[in-house]
């Protein structure tokens, strides 16, 4: 995705948000009840035209304005076990994803010359 956002194939924050995030060692965590409204998607909407129902979380309708979070972070191994199983590729995947990287780098070279 950063390639394609790279070659203007792609517009979207959430890939440079991301990368950032990787670039520096970060983490982020998104919470299961939310405080404002996703409203960027529809027909007027400039990426998402469709609902996307993994953007609707649950709105937090209580009054508490004041969050207090904990000093140190950490990262649980059991949930990032789980997420490289259910990402997996497949050898089949993995070999496309190589051969496509291969070619978007040729291209590249190509383009900076």
């Amino acid at each position: 995705m950063l390639i394609k956002q790279q070659l203007g194939k792609l517009d979207s924050w959430a890939v440079r948000w991301c990368f950032v995030h990787f670039k520096n060692n970060a983490v982020c965590s998104y919470p299961t009840n939310s405080k404002i409204i996703h409203i960027g998607e529809g027909g007027f909407a400039t990426h998402v035209k469709k609902e996307n129902k993994l953007l609707n979380t649950v709105l937090d309708i209580g009054v508490k304005r004041q969050f207090s979070f904990a000093h140190e972070v950490f990262i649980e191994n059991s949930i990032i076990r789980q997420y490289h199983k259910f990402f997996r590729l497949s050898i089949i995947k993995k070999i496309r994803t190589k051969f496509l990287l291969i070619r978007i780098k040729h291209k590249l070279r190509i383009f900076g010359k």
